[in-house]
């Protein structure tokens, strides 16, 4: 990894990390096109959601565009490798593909790296520090907790969900219980999204706007988006490859002149 301290983008840095907040937002209620998974049997929302790949990594690159409701506008772009369960490294890239800020998810742990501070917060997904204790936690937080569930952008309905009742979304992080709602095109033939409602009464909405054909002639989504209550993000991959073998240093931490600070759900990203 090519790491860079002083580089005339400051504003890259800033921008990135208005993103990341407006991004991590529980999402808004806006009318979908799309038609709900309960108005189809489910043998055939089995069907319709089974053209989607499986995979169990991910490496791309892209970007990602965001229009905010106070009418600012920014793209920035991103580069991700990920495996399954629970392995992740996000990068965000200035125009000159130098690292800005780098997620690296871990076993349970994360080290959040700024590239211009040289600082890494690192911390632990999942620990109860009492009842409520989070309730107020940072932004940055929730969305390491989504991102260590990089499969749910892109999980397809399980065999338990579509023979009962209940609609609860295994494996998602240790965020509270999830559920989610299965989206299909109106003519009934495609994946078009889906919308996932959290505990805590907040939800998002993902829709799947583009595809491409991969392995074995399935699809995958090349193009999200996801709607919150601060904005409107839309997460374009310009280059996919699914099961990808990585070598076992990518996920490790290696930023060696880096100074760590211990965080949790309170503090992360404070002086």
């Amino acid at each position: 990894m090519k790491w860079k301290r002083n580089f005339n983008a400051a504003d890259y840095r800033l921008a990135i990390l208005l993103t990341v907040l407006l991004v991590v937002c529980g999402c808004a209620g806006r009318q979908l096109v799309p038609r709900s998974a309960e108005y189809v049997r489910p043998d055939r929302l089995a069907s319709i959601w089974g053209q989607l790949a499986e995979m169990e990594s991910l490496y791309a690159g892209g970007v990602i565009k965001l229009e905010a409701r106070d009418g600012q506008k920014n793209s920035q772009r991103i580069r991700i490798a990920a495996r399954a369960p629970d392995r992740l490294k996000m990068q965000w890239l200035t125009p000159w593909h130098t690292v800005v800020w780098q997620l690296l998810i871990d076993n349970r742990q994360f080290w959040l790296s700024d590239s211009h501070s040289q600082i890494t917060y690192h911390g632990w997904l999942g620990l109860k520090t009492g009842k409520n204790s989070c309730k107020q936690q940072s932004a940055w937080w929730t969305y390491i907790e989504l991102m260590a569930s990089w499969r749910l952008l892109f999980s397809k309905p399980s065999p338990e969900l579509m023979s009962a009742d209940s609609r609860e979304e295994p494996g998602l992080a240790n965020l509270p219980t999830a559920e989610t709602e299965y989206l299909v095109t109106a003519d009934r033939t495609m994946p078009a999204g889906k919308i996932i409602r959290f505990a805590d009464g907040s939800q998002w909405r993902i829709n799947y706007l583009e595809f491409v054909t991969v392995k074995d002639g399935r699809i995958f989504p090349r193009k999200l988006e996801i709607i919150c209550p601060a904005a409107k993000v839309e997460l374009r991959f310009s280059t996919v490859q699914l099961d990808h073998d990585f070598k076992e240093k990518t996920f490790s931490y290696q930023q060696k002149n880096f100074s760590l600070k211990e965080v949790d759900c309170h503090n992360l990203l404070t002086p």
